[in-house]
């Protein structure tokens, strides 16, 4: 094996190493919210976080005392963001937006119930509705 050779396979093995290795460093940089449910009687469907117009995450359906979390990217740390899902009370659903908004710092995890006091908002009563 020549240097050039040896040159091109560290060349090779470096570009690769930061192919992939470059995702996976900037996914662990993420935030968190670990979300309960803690709505007697209702369930939470489609639980997701809104910035600006756009809407990411749908986690899976909560019933009271369940809990999951939503992963917030890197890039999107550092911004204001707030949560939105449906609640489901006796077959009757309605998309909710809470009022608090969250700016989370990256690595950052925080808890947020989702209970009776929970302040929110329905999409139609904002100004301008949806």
């Amino acid at each position: 094996m020549t240097r050039r050779d040896l040159t091109i396979l560290l060349v090779a093995l470096a570009v690769t190493g930061v192919l992939f290795g470059l995702p996976i460093v900037v996914a662990n940089l993420g935030a968190r919210l670990q979300i309960e449910h803690a709505v007697p009687g209702g369930r939470i469907e489609n639980l997701r976080w809104v910035r600006g117009g756009e809407e990411h995450g749908g986690a899976r359906s909560l019933l009271p005392g369940e809990s999951t979390s939503l992963d917030i990217g890197y890039f999107d740390t550092d911004q204001a963001l707030r949560l939105r899902f449906d609640l489901v009370v006796d077959g009757a659903r309605v998309v909710l937006t809470s009022q608090q908004f969250w700016v989370l710092s990256p690595r950052e995890e925080r808890r947020v119930v989702i209970g009776p006091g929970f302040a929110v908002t329905h999409p139609m009563t904002e100004k301008g509705g949806k």
